[in-house]
């Protein structure tokens, strides 16, 4: 399970949140995104309507880290940088937390 931002635009895609602290969460020190393409053809057909903005998604789901290297495209001149991207193997449930 993990919780996403969907509907923040912008770096690597949506960002995978700490729950406790709502922070970008990491593994083996670098952050955790996923595919905004992927987040939006996965969870968008399973939000309700009134769902708008930026929402808190708790997904639970089968999942692969696949570690990667870009350049934020939200930032000119951005430098490379290493992250880990989630691809989502099975999808098996979406909740929406909060909306922002």
């Amino acid at each position: 399970m993990f919780l996403v931002s969907y509907g923040w635009v912008g770096g690597f895609g949506e960002a995978v949140l700490d729950g406790a602290t709502g922070g970008i969460r990491f593994f083996r020190d670098l952050p955790i995104f996923v595919d905004s393409d992927q987040v939006q053809k996965l969870v968008g057909g399973m939000l309700p309507e009134s769902c708008t903005g930026s929402l808190r998604v708790l997904l639970s789901a089968d999942v692969q880290l696949v570690r990667k290297t870009g350049r934020s495209p939200s930032i000119p001149g951005a430098p490379l940088q290493e992250y880990w991207g989630v691809r989502i193997d099975r999808l098996r449930e979406v909740s929406v937390l909060e909306e922002g």
